[in-house]
Protein backbone atom coordinates (compact mmCIF):
# COMPACT_ATOMS: atom_id res chain seq x y z
CA UNK A 1 0.00 0.00 0.00
CA UNK A 2 0.99 3.21 -0.99
CA UNK A 3 0.36 5.85 1.83
CA UNK A 4 1.97 9.50 3.67
CA UNK A 5 4.57 11.31 2.45
CA UNK A 6 4.99 8.25 -0.20
CA UNK A 7 1.82 9.07 -1.84
CA UNK A 8 2.66 13.11 -2.43
CA UNK A 9 5.70 12.62 -3.75
CA UNK A 10 4.80 9.97 -6.16
CA UNK A 11 2.04 12.34 -6.93
CA UNK A 12 4.57 15.87 -7.50
CA UNK A 13 6.93 13.57 -9.59
CA UNK A 14 4.22 12.46 -11.73
CA UNK A 15 2.37 15.90 -11.90
CA UNK A 16 5.91 17.60 -12.49
CA UNK A 17 6.99 14.92 -15.28
CA UNK A 18 3.63 15.70 -16.93
CA UNK A 19 4.17 19.74 -16.92
CA UNK A 20 1.57 20.68 -14.57
CA UNK A 21 2.23 24.17 -13.69
CA UNK A 22 4.10 24.24 -10.36
CA UNK A 23 1.18 26.54 -8.68
CA UNK A 24 -1.88 23.90 -9.27
CA UNK A 25 0.32 20.95 -8.18
CA UNK A 26 -0.74 21.66 -4.34
CA UNK A 27 -4.48 21.49 -5.59
CA UNK A 28 -4.26 18.80 -7.46
CA UNK A 29 -2.41 16.47 -4.90
CA UNK A 30 -5.06 17.59 -2.18
CA UNK A 31 -8.06 16.47 -4.44
CA UNK A 32 -6.04 12.99 -5.04
CA UNK A 33 -5.34 12.85 -1.70
CA UNK A 34 -9.27 13.71 -0.45
CA UNK A 35 -10.39 11.30 -3.27
CA UNK A 36 -7.88 8.55 -1.89
CA UNK A 37 -8.47 8.89 1.62
CA UNK A 38 -4.68 9.38 1.27
CA UNK A 39 -4.01 5.92 0.36
CA UNK A 40 -3.70 3.75 -2.64
CA UNK A 41 -4.96 0.14 -1.54
CA UNK A 42 -8.21 -0.09 -3.85
CA UNK A 43 -8.07 -2.50 -6.82
CA UNK A 44 -9.16 0.15 -8.69
CA UNK A 45 -5.78 2.55 -7.82
CA UNK A 46 -2.89 -0.31 -7.69
CA UNK A 47 -4.54 -2.57 -10.16
CA UNK A 48 -5.91 -0.25 -12.98
CA UNK A 49 -3.16 2.55 -12.10
CA UNK A 50 -6.38 5.13 -11.61
CA UNK A 51 -5.92 7.54 -8.59
CA UNK A 52 -8.55 9.55 -8.66
CA UNK A 53 -11.59 7.63 -10.41
CA UNK A 54 -11.81 9.09 -13.95
CA UNK A 55 -14.44 7.49 -15.92
CA UNK A 56 -13.61 5.56 -19.08
CA UNK A 57 -15.47 7.69 -22.01
CA UNK A 58 -13.26 5.94 -24.60
CA UNK A 59 -10.24 8.36 -24.04
CA UNK A 60 -6.96 7.82 -25.45
CA UNK A 61 -4.24 6.00 -23.01
CA UNK A 62 -7.14 4.08 -21.51
CA UNK A 63 -9.03 1.04 -21.27
CA UNK A 64 -12.33 -0.22 -19.99
CA UNK A 65 -11.52 -0.90 -16.09
CA UNK A 66 -13.95 -1.91 -13.21
CA UNK A 67 -17.54 -1.05 -13.22
CA UNK A 68 -18.56 2.10 -11.27
CA UNK A 69 -21.00 1.55 -8.64
CA UNK A 70 -24.83 1.83 -10.27
CA UNK A 71 -25.83 4.49 -7.84
CA UNK A 72 -23.34 6.76 -10.52
CA UNK A 73 -24.72 5.52 -14.35
CA UNK A 74 -25.99 8.16 -15.52
CA UNK A 75 -28.80 5.70 -16.96
CA UNK A 76 -29.44 2.82 -14.30
CA UNK A 77 -29.90 0.52 -17.46
CA UNK A 78 -26.26 1.04 -19.00
CA UNK A 79 -23.21 -0.03 -16.62
CA UNK A 80 -20.54 2.71 -16.68
CA UNK A 81 -16.84 2.09 -15.97
CA UNK A 82 -14.00 3.40 -14.64
CA UNK A 83 -10.83 3.68 -16.69
CA UNK A 84 -8.11 1.18 -16.61
CA UNK A 85 -4.25 2.58 -17.58
CA UNK A 86 -0.66 0.48 -17.96
CA UNK A 87 0.88 2.54 -15.46
CA UNK A 88 0.55 5.71 -13.51
CA UNK A 89 2.26 8.32 -15.87
CA UNK A 90 -0.72 7.31 -18.35
CA UNK A 91 -3.34 8.17 -15.34
CA UNK A 92 -1.66 11.87 -15.15
CA UNK A 93 -1.58 12.35 -18.53
CA UNK A 94 -5.49 11.94 -18.73
CA UNK A 95 -5.95 13.76 -15.31
CA UNK A 96 -4.14 16.70 -16.92
CA UNK A 97 -6.39 16.51 -19.94
CA UNK A 98 -9.22 16.54 -17.59
CA UNK A 99 -7.62 19.64 -15.22
CA UNK A 100 -6.90 21.19 -18.92
CA UNK A 101 -11.18 20.93 -19.86
CA UNK A 102 -13.55 24.00 -19.84
CA UNK A 103 -16.51 21.73 -20.41
CA UNK A 104 -18.47 24.03 -17.54
CA UNK A 105 -17.16 26.81 -19.31
CA UNK A 106 -16.00 28.40 -15.83
CA UNK A 107 -12.17 27.96 -16.75
CA UNK A 108 -9.69 25.29 -16.71
CA UNK A 109 -8.96 24.01 -12.64
CA UNK A 110 -4.98 23.94 -14.04
CA UNK A 111 -5.32 27.48 -14.92
CA UNK A 112 -6.72 28.16 -11.29
CA UNK A 113 -5.05 30.75 -9.03
CA UNK A 114 -6.32 29.79 -6.27
CA UNK A 115 -8.53 27.10 -4.34
CA UNK A 116 -11.67 28.03 -4.59
CA UNK A 117 -11.48 28.58 -8.54
CA UNK A 118 -9.72 25.05 -8.75
CA UNK A 119 -12.96 23.56 -6.74
CA UNK A 120 -15.59 25.63 -8.79
CA UNK A 121 -13.84 24.75 -12.35
CA UNK A 122 -13.88 21.14 -11.17
CA UNK A 123 -17.73 21.14 -10.43
CA UNK A 124 -18.84 23.01 -13.45
CA UNK A 125 -16.57 20.56 -15.34
CA UNK A 126 -18.69 17.56 -13.68
CA UNK A 127 -15.90 15.91 -11.76
CA UNK A 128 -17.27 15.82 -8.59
CA UNK A 129 -21.33 16.02 -8.03
CA UNK A 130 -21.07 16.98 -3.89
CA UNK A 131 -21.44 20.38 -2.14
CA UNK A 132 -18.97 22.46 -3.53
CA UNK A 133 -18.12 24.09 -0.43
CA UNK A 134 -18.19 21.10 1.49
CA UNK A 135 -15.51 19.33 -1.09
CA UNK A 136 -13.63 22.65 -1.08
CA UNK A 137 -13.16 22.61 2.73
CA UNK A 138 -11.85 18.49 2.31
CA UNK A 139 -9.53 19.95 0.02
CA UNK A 140 -8.24 22.71 2.26
CA UNK A 141 -8.22 20.72 5.07
CA UNK A 142 -5.87 17.71 2.71
CA UNK A 143 -3.73 20.90 1.96
CA UNK A 144 -2.81 21.89 5.58
CA UNK A 145 -2.24 17.85 6.09
CA UNK A 146 0.28 17.74 3.24
CA UNK A 147 1.77 21.05 3.38
CA UNK A 148 5.19 19.70 5.55
CA UNK A 149 5.56 17.02 2.31
CA UNK A 150 5.79 19.17 -0.11
CA UNK A 151 8.72 20.00 -2.43
CA UNK A 152 11.21 23.28 -1.82
CA UNK A 153 9.81 24.63 -4.81
CA UNK A 154 6.10 24.36 -4.01
CA UNK A 155 6.79 25.63 -0.53
CA UNK A 156 5.95 29.11 -0.48
CA UNK A 157 3.22 28.37 -3.34
CA UNK A 158 1.24 27.33 -0.50
CA UNK A 159 1.74 30.16 1.97
CA UNK A 160 0.81 32.04 -0.73
CA UNK A 161 -2.78 29.79 -0.93
CA UNK A 162 -2.65 29.96 3.11
CA UNK A 163 -1.82 33.77 3.63
CA UNK A 164 -4.74 34.45 0.84
CA UNK A 165 -7.31 31.85 2.84
CA UNK A 166 -6.63 33.96 6.19
CA UNK A 167 -7.12 37.26 4.77
CA UNK A 168 -10.31 36.23 3.25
Amino acid sequence: MLQGSNLITLLVNLFKTNGFPNAIIPFAVAQVMHETGGKLDRPLEVQDFNISGIRFVGQKGATKGVTRPVKEWANKNIPEYYAKYSNYDAWAKDYKRILSSNRGMKGKPIEATNLQQFTDRLRANYYFADNPTAYGNALLKWLARIKNFMPNDIIPLLLIIFAIILIA
